[in-house]
């Protein structure tokens, strides 16, 4: 029985690592919700939407450092270990091509989309948020990273499966937004999607940087700078523009968003032909390795 819950190491078994990892992200997330968004909310009862803000944020962060911490407590393993270095030159170079990927891809189906028609595109009055929303979207972002492709798949990928260290926690990523309004299958599938491609990221890079890099610019330029639907939810202010939707269909994802929707699957489909395409030359040589 000993030998199901540790290994040879004396280490608890990657599957009960991941257990506790969820339970962690989970606990605290509810309890944030219950206390942190209360107490915000008490706080600036006239203001919900700045208060949900400002909640999101703390409890993303709270989350973020227990989630460090409990990295460690769990594998023995330091930060360095779950692709969180220090910056330097590289790290650099990584995050700023993942928020240019990021940046292009939403770039290109708005545009796409307002071409075709489905979508028509108006100026927003970015008006009171925009440090906020950046704040906000960091968050998410270094959260939703640590979690998924720091936690999760560097626990599974030092176990010495480096495979399933991909398709774990972006399966867990697609289902994390089950609860999201207007959701769909295609939906989810898509965001399983996104995970992968982030996870290819994080093996070929051995680091977290052009993953959260990406992440951040994803959503932010998704919701704020062109106004769309970001995962089923709408952001009423601060917006640089406002895409008014002309007709929902099964290909820009409807009330979900493009997230939902045939464009984005193709979008992401693409950029994971492209990284794979890249891994394969390398033959191998990704950042990320089992020890």
């Amino acid at each position: 029985m000993k030998r199901f819950v540790v290994d040879a190491n004396g280490r608890l078994r990657w599957p009960w690592q991941c257990v506790l990892l969820f339970l962690l992200y989970f606990v605290l997330a509810a309890f944030g919700e219950i206390f942190i968004t209360g107490q915000v909310m008490a706080i600036l009862p006239d203001d919900r939407e700045t208060a949900y803000l400002i909640a999101d944020v703390l409890i993303n962060t709270l989350i973020a450092l227990a989630l460090l911490l409990g990295f460690r407590w769990i594998t023995g393993r330091g930060v360095a270990d779950m692709g969180l270095r220090l910056p330097d030159a590289d790290a650099a170079w990584k995050l700023a091509a993942g928020l240019g990927i990021g940046a292009a891809a939403i770039g290109l189906m708005a545009v796409l989309l307002s071409g075709m028609g489905d979508i028509f595109l108006r100026a927003g009055g970015q008006a009171g948020h925009l440090a906020l929303h950046v704040l906000y979207f960091v968050s998410v972002s270094v959260v939703e990273e640590v979690l998924t492709r720091g936690a999760l798949q560097h626990a599974i990928a030092n176990a010495g499966h480096p495979w399933p260290a991909l398709v774990i926690p972006s399966v867990f990523f697609g289902l994390l937004h089950l609860g999201n309004a207007s959701v769909t299958a295609l939906a989810v599938v898509n965001t399983t999607l996104a995970g992968l491609l982030l996870a290819l990221y994080v093996h070929r890079d051995g680091s977290l940087w052009r993953a959260m890099g990406f992440h951040f610019t994803w959503n932010y330029f998704l919701s704020i700078v062109f106004g769309m639907t970001v995962s089923g939810a709408d952001y009423a202010r601060g917006q640089f523009f406002v895409a008014v939707l002309n007709r929902r269909t099964l290909f820009n994802g409807g009330a979900y968003g493009v997230e939902g929707g045939l464009l984005g699957t193709v979008v992401l489909l693409g950029l994971i032909g492209i990284e794979w395409l890249i891994l394969w030359k390398g033959k191998g040589k990704a950042g990320l390795t089992p020890s």
